[in-house]
């Protein structure tokens, strides 16, 4: 699946859940491989709100 993120587009490696009680939400891990320049950018602490996904189908498990 190919996901944008912060000005980097790629194929969705990893998305995981990180709770953070205080905030009362949650703020995700994520990293895209970039094919292109045959490089993987990780990001810590994103917003799902922020990250676009660009065909495919996403589930969420609660």
């Amino acid at each position: 699946m190919q996901v944008t993120y912060n000005g980097f587009t790629g194929e969705l490696v990893k998305l995981e859940r990180k709770p953070q009680p205080m905030f009362e939400r949650y703020f995700y891990d994520l990293s895209i491989y970039d094919s292109e320049k045959q490089v993987t950018h990780s990001f810590a602490g994103v917003k799902l709100e922020d990250v676009k996904f660009l065909g495919g189908e996403v589930t969420f498990d609660g």
